[in-house]
C-alpha cells in the first residue's frame, strides 16, 4: 500500500469540531463500552483516539507519522503487511478507504483485526472533490462491495453550514460486528453510562482540583497566618527592644542630667569652699587685728593706770579741774 497523505500540525484543530467526530465518539462509547484494546487504522496525526479514555490499550497505525502519546502506542507500518499477534476488541478506520488504491484487500483485512469494526468514508462526494480521493463517489453499495458484507448499522452524517452545491458535507459511517443482531437498547445504555461515568469523572476531577485548590489556598492562608504571627512577634520584639532602648536612653539622659547637676553642685561647692576659705582668712585677719587691739588696749590701759597712779597726775589734778571749769563756762 502506498499512501502519501501529509497532515499539517493544524489539521486536527480544523476538524475537531466536525459533527461526524461527535457521532464517532458516541458510537464508540455505545459499541466499545467494555473494550480493553482499540486500534485506529490510518490515524495520520489526528488525536480523536484520545477521546476513548476508558479503553486502556490504544494503538494508532499509519504508514507514516502515526499519532502517538503517553496513552497511545504508535505503529508505523504498511497496513497490508501488518500481522498482529492477536485480535483487538475494537477497530476504527475513519476517512481512509477513499485514499487506498488496493481498497478491497485493505477493507477486508480490517475485519480480520477484530469482531467489531467502525468505518467512515465520504458519502457521494463528487469525483473531482479532491485529488487525494481515488474512489469518489462512494455510497453504501460500493462500500459493501469492498467489505464483502452489509454493515450491522449505518448512518449518514451531514456537516452543517457547508455549501450544498459542492456536495462534500456528508459522511457514511458503518459498523460491522460478528454477531447477527445489534442490541440498540444496550448500546444506547452503554453510551449513556459512559457519558455519566465521564461526567462523574469530570465532576470528581473538578472536585479534586477544587479540593487541591482549597488545600493549597488553606496552606497559603496558614503560611500567611504564620507569616503574620512571625511578623507580629517581630514587631513585638522590635517594640520591646525600642522600649529597652528608650529606657536606657532615659537612664542615660537622667544620668547625664544628674551628672550635670552634680557638676554644678561641685562647682557651687568649690565656689562656696573658696568663699569660705576667703572668709576664714578674713576672720583670721580680723581676729589678729582684735588681738592686737586688745594688746594695745591693755597697754594703753596699763599706761593710763600708771599715769593716774603717778605723782605728776596727782600734782596736776587741781590744774585739770580748773581747766574743766573754764571749758564748761565757755560752752555755756
Amino acid at each position: 500500500m502506498t499512501l502519501n497523505l501529509e497532515i499539517d500540525s493544524k489539521y486536527w484543530n480544523r476538524r475537531s469540531d466536525m459533527m461526524y467526530y461527535k457521532y464517532i465518539n458516541f458510537l464508540v462509547r455505545a459499541l466499545a463500552f467494555d473494550a480493553n484494546s482499540l486500534i485506529d487504522v490510518g490515524s495520520a496525526n489526528t488525536q480523536y483516539i484520545e477521546e476513548f479514555d476508558w479503553i486502556p490499550n490504544k494503538f494508532a497505525l499509519d504508514i507514516k507519522n502515526p499519532y502517538h502519546s503517553p496513552r497511545v502506542k504508535a505503529i508505523e507500518t504498511d497496513f497490508l503487511e501488518y500481522l498482529p499477534e492477536e485480535k483487538f476488541d475494537f477497530v476504527t478506520c475513519l476517512q481512509v478507504l477513499e485514499h487506498i488504491p488496493n481498497v478491497e484487500a485493505f477493507a477486508k483485512k480490517l475485519l480480520t483485526l477484530s469482531d467489531h469494526v467502525l468505518i467512515s468514508v465520504p458519502y457521494m462526494w463528487p469525483e473531482d472533490a479532491t485529488d487525494e480521493h481515488v474512489h469518489d463517489p462512494i455510497d453504501l453499495e460500493k462500500l459493501t462491495g469492498w467489505i464483502g458484507k452489509e454493515p450491522t448499522y449505518s448512518i449518514i452524517v451531514s456537516e452543517p453550514l457547508r455549501i450544498p452545491s459542492k456536495g462534500i458535507s456528508k459522511r457514511l459511517i458503518c459498523y460491522y460486528q460478528a454477531e447477527d443482531n445489534l442490541d440498540y437498547k444496550v448500546a444506547l445504555k452503554n453510551a449513556n453510562r459512559l457519558t455519566e461515568s465521564k461526567l462523574e469523572n469530570l465532576i470528581k476531577d473538578d472536585l479534586e482540583n477544587l479540593h487541591h485548590k482549597i488545600e493549597k489556598s488553606s496552606q497559603q492562608i496558614e503560611k500567611s497566618h504564620q507569616q503574620n504571627l512571625d511578623l507580629e512577634q517581630s514587631i513585638k520584639s522590635l517594640v520591646e527592644e525600642q522600649k529597652e532602648d528608650n529606657r536606657k536612653l532615659k537612664m542615660e539622659l537622667s544620668a547625664s542630667f544628674a551628672q550635670e547637676r552634680l557638676d554644678n553642685k561641685v562647682q557651687n561647692n568649690i565656689h562656696y569652699s573658696n568663699r569660705s576659705m576667703k572668709l576664714e582668712h578674713e576672720i583670721k585677719q580680723y581676729d589678729e587685728k582684735i588681738r592686737k587691739a586688745r594688746v594695745d588696749q591693755r597697754y594703753f590701759l596699763k599706761r593710763a593706770e600708771g599715769i593716774r597712779n603717778s605723782r605728776a597726775w596727782r600734782v596736776t589734778y587741781p590744774i585739770r579741774k580748773l581747766g574743766d571749769l573754764f571749758k564748761k563756762k565757755k560752752h555755756t
